[in-house]
């Protein structure tokens, strides 16, 4: 039997440890002209965006990934993504629609960041979808809202070096 997690009980946890990263930090690294940030509203978390960053070019929205276990590896340097094709399975709601302008998956153990554009990103798993199927490692997760309703989230571990492909980046946070 597949194990459920609680939805209200990782959000806690993944707001306990962001909140001691230094998230200034990695925004920076990311984003040059970066000003400062804030959290978003819990509608706004659930319409795909964790944090606004507020940047001299204008504000960016971000959905962050945060990574507490390791990934699996591709050889001997590379970090595996869990890049996430349905969000919602069973109502055919497909990963990454937010309304975030970037993802960026966020290794809280070491601060490595990857980061991508979210509308590349998503337009990237499409055309890609097929052939991952075939040739990368695949996950799923059961989680439950506080409502009883329990869904399920599939992803592929997708190579941060595709992420690249697209415009993304692989950081180390300073």
């Amino acid at each position: 039997m597949q194990k459920i997690t609680d939805y209200e009980t990782s959000r806690l946890k993944a707001e306990r440890v962001l909140g001691k990263l230094d998230l200034a930090a990695v925004f920076k690294s990311v984003f040059p002209d970066y000003e400062n940030h804030y959290k978003s509203t819990e509608k706004e978390d659930r319409a795909g965006t964790d944090y606004f960053v507020n940047c001299r070019s204008g504000m960016r929205k971000v959905d962050i990934k945060l990574m507490l276990k390791k990934s699996p590896w591709i050889g001997s340097r590379c970090d595996n993504l869990p890049v996430e094709y349905w969000s919602v399975k069973e109502r055919g709601i497909r990963g990454l629609e937010g309304d975030a302008d970037y993802v960026i998956w966020l290794y809280a153990d070491t601060l490595r960041a990857v980061c991508a554009p979210r509308k590349q990103l998503r337009n990237y798993i499409d055309r890609h979808r097929l052939e991952w199927t075939y040739f990368l490692s695949k996950g799923e997760s059961r989680t439950r809202l506080c409502s009883g309703y329990e869904y399920t989230s599939t992803f592929f571990w997708v190579p941060a070096w595709e992420i690249e492909k697209i415009g993304g980046g692989i950081l180390k946070v300073a």
